[in-house]
């Protein structure tokens, strides 16, 4: 692996494009959001939803990071007998990380559809009908991997994917 001379100044330029387009993501969030038109009561009853699952993933995380924390030293001195003697690394050691790296993305895809769901029930709980249907025909497909053309979703499915990319900011 080589260092790029100046590769310092490309993370700054990486962080102020990260900046700007987080301001961008933003106006994509509120694009969606305000033509929902939900009162504070309404998004009050929401935010506990909201807050759970933010909870959650963040508990999430932090199993994910003292798992790899655990695995450090053996990636370590797999990578530096690959690399002074080569050696393989381990097929166990590889075949673990694959493990647990699918059984952390279904459980974070698991937590996402609770929460969906437990958003969408509230929302149809405390929203009213034009609300909901506005929160569903304000969804943007661009940029998402659809299983169907965005034009045969149904109200519940758009509504899903509103949650989804607005709510959760989970795109």
């Amino acid at each position: 692996l080589f260092v790029v001379a100046g590769s310092q100044n490309q993370t700054e330029q990486q962080k102020k494009s990260d900046e700007i387009l987080a301001k961008f993501r933003k106006l994509e969030i509120y694009n969606q959001l305000l033509p929902v038109l939900m009162t504070q009561d309404q998004v009050r009853a929401l935010l506990p939803v909201l807050e759970k699952h933010r909870s959650d993933a963040e508990k999430l995380e932090n199993a994910e990071y003292k798992w790899l924390q655990g695995m450090d030293k053996t990636y370590s001195d797999a990578l530096g007998a690959a690399e002074s003697k080569g050696a393989l690394p381990d097929s166990k050691m590889m075949d673990q990380t694959v493990a647990a790296s699918d059984d952390f993305v279904k459980r974070r895809k698991t937590l996402v559809a609770l929460t969906v769901a437990e958003l969408m029930k509230t929302m149809k709980e405390k929203l009213n009908d034009g609300q909901v249907r506005a929160a569903a025909n304000a969804f943007d497909p661009r940029g998402l991997s659809l299983t169907k053309p965005a034009d045969q979703l149904t109200e519940d499915e758009k509504l899903d994917a509103w949650i989804r990319v607005v709510l959760l900011d989970n795109h």
